[in-house]
């Protein structure tokens, strides 16, 4: 299987979003959204730390998270570019690949009742086209290649690597290392105050149904057990809550009908 991936070097990206506007116009998304962002570093651009961009969309991993968790089997890795593609028509919408991607590539259109991501512009690559961000960078900081032939390493600071073998590159800053020189300086002058918790990609509310589903089996489960043979749960009753609990479990879905 071919795996292509993208490459950006760290000395040409200028934070610019040029590429975010590419993939927002290229694939008819809703103004202020693109399957790309650009996160800066020290954007204060203190003086003994280095400043610099990273442009990141869907890293198509070769052990795909997405792909692995997704329980409509909506995923699936395009053998001749190793693009991670997501069929529309079986997503589900139920947001368990926005949970599992480290990178938080999956995007979920609450209009649509689906998730959508980055394609690698498949339909660009059949006429021979790069993908839109990176024929549109007008620096030439984004790569696009076979993944074997693309220069860099695998993980600068802000992008650690992950068991999920992402299919991307960085060209480090040839002014410093990143490392040592963001070590010289204290992180909180760097980076803006972190909340003093996570955020969470769930909310109770959001998945309540889901709530609801695991007590309401808990309890028939205990109920059923504990019972010993004895009806201390009519079977009507039993039937009916395990009715109920399934259909409840469906409530977070964003495309209920499938």
């Amino acid at each position: 299987m071919t795996q292509n991936g993208f490459s950006l070097d760290l000395n040409l990206c200028t934070g610019c979003e040029a590429c975010v506007v590419a993939c927002t116009i290229e694939n008819q998304l809703p103004w202020g959204t693109s399957w790309r962002s650009v996160d800066g570093f020290n954007t204060r651009h203190l003086p003994q730390a280095p400043t610099y961009h990273l442009s990141l969309a869907c890293n198509h991993c070769a052990d795909a998270p997405c792909e692995s968790n997704c329980p409509a089997l909506a995923y699936d890795k395009d053998p001749d570019t190793g693009a991670v593609l997501l069929d529309p028509e079986r997503c589900i919408g139920c947001k368990y690949c926005t949970w599992a991607c480290p990178y938080d590539a999956p995007h979920y259109d609450s209009t649509a009742g689906i998730v959508s991501k980055c394609t690698f512009c498949q339909h660009r690559q059949v006429e021979g086209l790069q993908p839109a961000c990176v024929a549109q960078c007008p620096t030439g900081a984004l790569g696009f290649s076979e993944i074997g032939t693309l220069p860099g390493v695998e993980d600068v600071p802000g992008f650690p690597r992950t068991p999920a073998n992402p299919a991307i590159r960085f060209v480090p800053s040839r002014s410093s290392s990143p490392c040592e020189a963001a070590a010289a300086v204290h992180p909180h002058s760097i980076l803006p105050a972190l909340p003093q918790r996570a955020s969470s990609k769930t909310s109770f509310r959001s998945e309540a149904p889901l709530w609801a589903f695991s007590l309401t089996c808990s309890f028939l489960v205990g109920a059923s057990t504990t019972s010993a043979g004895r009806e201390w749960l009519p079977g009507p009753v039993f039937l009916l809550l395990a009715i109920l609990a399934a259909s409840a479990s469906t409530l977070h879905l964003g495309r209920k009908e499938r």
